[in-house]
């Protein structure tokens, strides 16, 4: 399953530290992509907003049978021959979030979003947007984004708390470590912002 933009699946057996194999797993090495955490200030409120993409990720295996789950998360996506992680965060936040103005773009670091079987770090970049004009969404062929949304912190919070994704009880562990970033950045460069 080798691909220019997916990357590859390797076979893995994660083992004890004397050696005695535990259990076998699939290692994925993703392509060149980029998490995005895209914020704004909400025009009415001047409240900060996250942005959140609801999808389709055909990548789940549920109890049920189902292989498909659309759930919120960040903008994300694979990057381009010669994007950095900041261009394809720009292109991403405007192709799945309907982002026409990037304020700010600050890179934060690569991170590991799902260490059991992503052996690929996820470069992620911060966006401050305009939320005065956000357009329609724009995503690719193929991609299943239903919707965009901001959302205030009360509501994220809710949202992860709930586990709250069709066909599945557990929660992303992209869209909290997206949405932790995104406080802690807030909550440092703004203080204590009422309802943060």
């Amino acid at each position: 399953m080798d691909g220019e933009r997916f990357g590859c699946i390797e076979h893995a057996v994660v083992c004890k530290p004397d050696g005695e194999a535990i259990f076998d797993r699939a290692l994925v090495f993703e392509g060149p992509h980029v998490i995005t955490v895209a914020w704004g200030f909400d025009p009415s409120s001047g409240e900060p907003m996250l942005a959140l993409v609801k999808e389709a990720r055909d990548t789940v295996a549920l109890p049920d049978g189902k292989t498909s789950v659309a759930f919120w998360g960040p903008p994300r996506g694979f990057r381009g021959h010669s994007e950095t992680p900041q261009e394809a965060a720009r292109r991403e936040a405007g192709e799945e979030a309907g982002a026409n103005v990037v304020l700010e773009t600050q890179y934060l670091g690569d991170f590991y979003v799902n260490e059991t079987c992503v052996a690929s770090a996820s470069p992620t970049v911060l966006l401050q947007l305009d939320l005065d004009r956000v357009g329609a969404i724009r995503a690719d062929r193929g991609e299943k984004i239903y919707k965009a949304e901001f959302f205030p912190a009360y509501e994220i919070e809710r949202m992860i708390a709930a586990g709250e994704h069709e066909g599945a009880l557990t929660t992303s562990k992209v869209l909290l470590a997206n949405y932790t970033l995104w406080r802690l950045y807030v909550l440092n460069r703004l203080g204590d912002f009422a309802g943060l």
